[in-house]
């Protein structure tokens, strides 16, 4: 119940969001022609280190923990350009992000990976963008492998019971899954970017019954709005019926689940 109740509720969670104007305003750490906090602070430890009674009169301990906060001052020096680098590098990746580089917007999912947190719900996550402000991401569902077909309960005398879900409640249990997880890939790719507009394509491998043969096709294809998915409350809504919010392409029968439906392209 505990499993059954995960898979329905998978857009309830997001990854923080990444505030890059705060970022971008965040001041270098240190004058790079100048000196850093770290070394400037070794230094004076350095400068101010004074041999106490045991260190006078045995001039080998004396030495060794001079020797060892010279270490420290070169130490602390590859500790603030290390800093330093950090800073300019995110500096200079905030600019880019703020000003739509779409390379960079594809530099930071590379780096971060934002949805594999999610990969035990779906894989083969591939993203694509033509313009700075909108985001397509196509990823493979996994329902035969994480809806379960059964249910478990308790009998009266206290024996586990297995029983097989009728083809209503397990198709429902897909259909909220499915939307579930849209929900959460536009929600953590709204958290990573400054997009207006992210389009999740669900691809699922379902049986062509004029065929006989599974065939991998495109099941739910929505168009999420950043203003509109704000708005919503995530912890009382039933995600199949949110869909309703969004200009969306799904086709679900009650008995047989998700039909193929054409992606939208025009957003």
């Amino acid at each position: 119940e505990s499993f059954v109740k995960s898979i329905k509720t998978i857009h309830t969670k997001c990854d923080d969001e990444i505030n890059w104007n705060h970022i971008n305003a965040i001041n270098e750490p240190f004058n790079p022609d100048g000196m850093g906090p770290r070394q400037a602070a070794a230094i004076q430890a350095l400068d101010n280190f004074k041999p106490n009674f045991i260190q006078k009169a045995i001039k080998s301990i004396a030495e060794n923990k001079k020797a060892s906060l010279a270490q420290a001052v070169e130490k602390a020096k590859i500790e603030d350009r290390a800093e330093y680098e950090e800073w300019k590098s995110l500096n200079l990746l905030s600019q880019r992000i703020l000003a739509g580089d779409i390379d960079a917007y594809f530099e930071v999912i590379n780096g971060m990976n934002p949805l594999d947190d999610l990969l035990e719900y779906g894989s083969d996550f591939e993203f694509g963008a033509d313009v700075s402000t909108a985001m397509e991401v196509e990823f493979r569902v996994k329902s035969k492998q994480i809806v379960p077909t059964f249910s478990m309960s308790l009998t009266k005398t206290g024996k586990l019971s297995k029983k097989e879900l009728t083809k209503t409640a397990y198709y429902e249990l897909v259909h909220d899954y499915v939307c579930s997880c849209a929900i959460r890939i536009a929600r953590d790719m709204f958290a990573l970017l400054p997009l207006k507009t992210v389009v999740i394509h669900a691809v699922d491998n379902i049986l062509n019954s004029e065929t006989g043969h599974r065939e991998d096709v495109t099941i739910l294809s929505v168009v999420f709005e950043r203003d509109t998915l704000n708005k919503l409350n995530f912890i009382n809504i039933d995600p199949s019926d949110a869909m309703g919010n969004f200009r969306h392409n799904m086709k679900f029968l009650k008995t047989s689940g998700f039909r193929p439906v054409e992606r939208i392209t025009n957003y």
